[in-house]
């Protein structure tokens, strides 16, 4: 598990992560809730009679999709932090579908009150899921400024202006106005 950023050398990754996480779960909960509550309004009131299998439902795919799209929830977003994978990459489909695959059993079982455990004791503060998957929940804007902060180390590299890995920035690749680049004043 070397690859995942360090507890102690990068703290701000993992800095006040339990209680975004949290925050972020009511925020979803309520999402959720509102998704649920409009589906049944929408099938004329026929969801209210399976709200709770409902609510299931739509909980597993409000998660699955908004972790392989932005690897985390509305609610983690809003409160600034993110999963990671091994080698500090974002989650793909399939990590999402576990993830959320072992955080419904975890839901279902005892295994949540374990997971919730975990986060508080490990350093990293991984549940039971994150510790199977090798996965983090890490604080967004402490990857962005480590990840500029290694862009500015690079030759040539410049955190604002974004660029193929492993090619340095000459002037002849930066975007000019008026010549199908950057559009706007005098382009």
């Amino acid at each position: 598990m070397t690859d995942l950023p360090d507890p102690i050398e990068q703290a701000a990754y993992y800095q006040d992560v339990n209680l975004k996480r949290v925050i972020a779960w009511f925020i979803d909960s309520m999402a959720i809730t509102f998704i649920t509550f409009l589906i049944s309004l929408l099938t004329l009131g026929i969801g209210f009679f399976f709200f709770a299998g409902l609510w299931l439902i739509v909980a597993f795919f409000y998660r699955f999709l908004c972790l392989t799209i932005y690897s985390s929830t509305m609610g983690m977003r809003m409160t600034g932090i993110e999963f990671r994978q091994r080698h500090d990459r974002p989650f793909d489909g399939l990590y999402a579908l576990l993830h959320t695959i072992g955080t419904m059993i975890a839901y279902a079982t005892s295994l949540q009150i374990v997971s919730i455990i975990l986060m508080l004791i490990t350093a990293r503060k991984q549940g039971v899921v994150d510790l199977i998957l090798a996965t983090v929940v890490v604080n967004h804007a402490a990857r962005q400024s480590s990840d500029e902060i290694q862009a500015c180390l690079e030759p040539g590299g410049s955190p604002s202006v974004p660029r193929p890995i492993g090619q340095p920035i000459t002037p002849a690749r930066r975007p000019q106005a008026g010549r199908g680049g950057w559009r706007g004043l005098g382009g």
